[in-house]
């Protein structure tokens, strides 16, 4: 769209899924599922995106949300590029010299974490058999740190999930029946503003 810039797409989120929708001919009533990525990621823009999909599907009971987590939508692009994995790992840059990640294998996944880059190299190497991973957090490490193992089969042509994944990895999903329908946000790091420790605080 003429009049899109990524750095107003908060305050004009609303907006431009109307002027989609208008582009496409079509309007809320049509429908049938809404997609909401619940993180790892900003926190403001998270909150932002999670409370614009709640009000929608509030104004139209219709829509049936849709779950799903930045790491689905990279292991979803791992899946569709290299299916002889035992451990395929989904990271994201997390700053301050931390990577998120959640490990998948075919049939189980783990508890999303947050590490530090060595920590993220002890856990590669603690892992036996094929191991895939994709995501931005392997770009600082690859910047910084060289001791990435070499049997470990690296994807960078993903760096980062879109909207188009995020679909096709929430249509998958509502095919088998495995969709999640509770939106919401998905944070890992503690929070930065903790409430004191008050001597006597119940």
């Amino acid at each position: 769209f003429k009049d899109y810039d990524a750095n107003t797409q908060a305050e004009r989120l609303i907006t431009h899924i109307e002027n989609a929708l208008s582009h496409l001919n079509m309007e809320y009533k049509d429908i049938d599922y809404l997609a909401a990525c619940t993180g790892p990621g900003s926190f403001t823009g998270i909150r932002i995106a999670l409370s614009a999909a709640k009000g929608i599907i509030l104004g139209c009971p219709k829509i049936k949300p849709v779950a799903i987590t930045n790491f689905q939508t990279i292991n979803f692009r791992i899946r569709q590029q290299y299916m002889h994995f035992d451990h395929a790992i989904s990271t994201l840059d997390a700053s301050r010299g931390q990577i998120y990640l959640q490990k998948f294998t075919k049939k189980e996944e783990d508890e999303p974490k947050i590490l530090s880059y060595n920590e993220f190299i002890y856990f590669l190497n603690s892992l036996k058999g094929n191991i895939v991973c994709a995501g931005s957090g392997l770009e600082k490490i690859f910047n910084i740190n060289s001791a990435i193992p070499q049997d470990v089969v690296v994807l960078p042509r993903f760096p980062y999930p879109d909207a188009r994944i995020i679909a096709q990895t929430s249509s998958a999903l509502i095919l088998k029946g495995k969709e999640n329908s509770k939106i919401d946000p998905l944070y890992i790091r503690e929070p930065d503003a903790k409430l004191p420790n008050v001597k006597g605080s119940v």
